[in-house]
């Protein structure tokens, strides 16, 4: 999974105009399925709470995405 947000990050670097924009909106679909099964794996107890909430830091590094998003459509 985190393949296919890193993909879509490096698509969106790398080219301009429509194919940037559904590269951002897939990296940012991405990110949110990461959240999703994060809160998941921790609700079944999968990770302990140390461990979500060190993941959990980590993935808002990710939010650009959704930031980059905004600063492309102006």
């Amino acid at each position: 999974m985190r393949f296919g947000l890193q993909e879509a990050v490096f698509t969106a670097q790398s080219t301009r105009d429509a194919r940037r924009d559904a590269a951002l909106q897939d990296a940012d679909a991405a990110l949110n399925r990461l959240r999703l099964y994060l809160r998941l794996v921790h609700q079944w107890r999968w990770l302990s709470d140390g461990q979500y909430v060190h993941v959990s830091t980590r993935l808002q590094n990710w939010k650009i995405a959704g930031r980059w998003i905004k600063q492309s459509r102006r």
